[in-house]
């Protein structure tokens, strides 16, 4: 031919997705498919820089065998021209591949029209354009309590993506809706074991989402970038208010009536009161009121505790410092004396007078109100004391 040796003797190859995803990742089109990989693409770009002899009209013939088959057939109705000295070309597959498997593509110089041909370079992947079926709702552990609560959402929580029937496998894509966000996960083959994806939604896509209820849903995508339709969604809600609670006591004789008030935008589970580390008991709430009467105390200074727990398991509190001075006396002392005769003589216990009127008296100490005493006497042991004054 004129010109000199046009021959193509080595090439690279490089083969493009044109369509924006590859692997399950959603990328800006176009994108490499490495070797052995995935795509959805059927009409897929082929290109490289190849080597050649300085004459002109030189170039390449692209080849495709499909689930390793010996035979390779031509896609290049005509030869794909490399400039004089090699240089770069491309070629778009038209008409698209035959369906989906797995497919060798093998670069020879035009020359070679019949196969088997000598091959300067190969490359292989998978042809897939099936999507995966949808998971199932996922589940949320955190959520089956009330809510997500401020201590679950701080370290992240789990949902659970089932995989089951999806028709997934390692590698492929979980994609987690919570709310407006979004969270992806890589499937491993554990997870394929097991029948479901643990995907984690960080403590900082929770913040973004913020505190409400609203709907978590997932979907698959294989790794050819095929996505499923999203799940049916699970309601969540995010609580990371504590409640408002109010504490104030009062005695009662020897008891305490601690009470308050306490709300909370997504209700109030339980008011539970202590003194010091020890649970007295739980509250009653009504409303937005709470009140807990203490059992008989003693007398003294009391710091109570009360703690207001939502349904989420957010919890606040309060506390209040009771002092209590119950009615009735503590201690007292008392005498007997004979006041007949010489001056007035006490009368020691187990003692003998000859006063038939005597002179009863001592101290008492008491808290409240003056108490009134009686005095009782048994005459001769009988057992039986009867009063004899006031």
């Amino acid at each position: 031919m004129a010109g000199g040796n046009h021959k193509v003797t080595a090439t690279t190859l490089t083969i493009t997705d044109n369509v924006g995803i590859v692997g399950g990742a959603p990328l800006a089109p176009p994108t490499t498919v490495a070797n052995g990989g995935y795509t959805n693409d059927t009409t897929l770009t082929f290109s490289g820089t190849a080597t050649a002899g300085p004459g002109t009209g030189g170039g390449v013939n692209i080849w495709m065998s499909k689930d390793g088959g010996q035979t390779a057939v031509l896609l290049t109705a005509t030869p794909v021209s490399v400039g004089a000295g090699g240089g770069p070309w491309t070629f778009t597959a038209s008409p698209p591949q035959a369906g989906d498997g797995t497919y060798t593509y093998y670069v020879t110089d035009q020359g070679q029209i019949v196969w088997p041909a000598t091959v300067l370079t190969t490359s292989g992947l998978t042809l897939d354009t099936v999507a995966p079926t949808a998971p199932g709702a996922p589940g949320i552990a955190e959520n089956s309590a009330g809510g997500i609560n401020i201590t679950e959402a701080s370290d992240g929580s789990v949902v659970a993506v089932g995989l089951a029937g999806t028709g997934a496998v390692a590698g492929d894509k979980v994609h987690v809706n919570w709310g407006s966000q979004g969270v992806d996960y890589t499937v491993l083959a554990a997870d394929i074991t097991a029948g479901t994806a643990n995907v984690t939604v960080g403590s900082s896509v929770i913040g973004l989402q913020g505190n409400g209820t609203f709907n978590v849903s997932a979907s698959v995508t294989d790794r050819a970038g095929n996505p499923s339709a999203n799940s049916a969604a699970t309601s969540v809600t995010v609580d990371t208010i504590a409640p408002a609670l109010t504490v104030s006591g009062a005695p009662t004789n020897n008891t305490v009536t601690l009470s308050g008030t306490v709300s909370d935008a997504h209700g109030v589970s339980t008011v539970e009161v202590y003194e010091g580390l020890t649970l007295l008991g739980t509250a009653t709430v009504t409303g937005g009121n709470w009140t807990y009467t203490t059992a008989s105390l003693s007398n003294g200074s009391h710091s109570f505790i009360a703690k207001a727990i939502d349904v989420a398991g957010n919890s606040t509190s309060g506390t209040a410092t009771v002092t209590v001075a119950a009615n009735g006396i503590t201690a007292t002392t008392f005498t007997a004396t004979d006041d007949v005769g010489n001056a007035p003589t006490p009368v020691a216990a187990g003692g003998a007078t000859n006063d038939n009127l005597l002179v009863f008296s001592g101290t008492a100490t008491f808290a409240g109100a003056a108490p009134s005493l009686k005095i009782w006497v048994d005459v001769n042991g009988a057992g039986h004391p009867t009063a004899i004054g006031t």
